[in-house]
């Protein structure tokens, strides 16, 4: 048998929280998921989305360059799509506006959107944010289900606009 030999000192197990501003992210590989919410006020709702990692681009308001985390891109509502929608937006440069929104429309009507909750796979446009950055307005706040401290992302905003 082969002998391992893991520090695991090395690697994070948990995220960082984020203090009250800005942070530019890079996005990482999307992946489709499902779940059902165990505890809490939400216990038995059902949740569809697509989760990208984010990783912090640069040291700011004193969180260190590669603190990790994730944005999950919630896809079971209308509501919840809008939101989503506007991190899609910021994320391939288009201005979180009513002319923002139109071109981005147009530019992805029809495309493929298609999230596979059982193998993680998504569509060609949820893709498309994989290797963009993008930046995220962040604050602390409660984890509904848990109680625990957990990062509230709000706004987005393109690092670049498209033309």
């Amino acid at each position: 048998m082969p002998r391992y030999e893991p520090d695991l000192s090395k690697i994070s197990a948990t995220f960082e929280l984020f203090s009250k501003g800005e942070y530019e992210f890079g996005v990482g590989e999307p992946k489709g998921f499902e779940q059902t919410t165990k505890t809490g006020k939400n216990a038995g709702q059902q949740s569809i989305g697509v989760r990208y990692p984010i990783v912090l681009g640069e040291e700011t308001n004193g969180h260190k360059k590669g603190s990790k985390n994730s944005i999950n891109c919630y896809i079971h509502n209308d509501g919840s799509m809008g939101f989503s929608k506007q991190f899609l937006m910021a994320c391939l440069g288009y201005a979180i506006n009513n002319a923002g929104e139109r071109q981005f429309d147009e530019d992805f009507r029809g495309r493929d959107w298609s999230v596979d909750t059982e193998t993680g796979a998504v569509g060609d446009v949820w893709r498309e944010a994989t290797g963009k950055r993008v930046i995220i307005t962040a604050d602390l706040g409660t984890n509904p289900t848990t109680g625990e401290p957990s990062n509230q992302f709000g706004k987005y905003r393109a690092v670049t606009q498209v033309a």
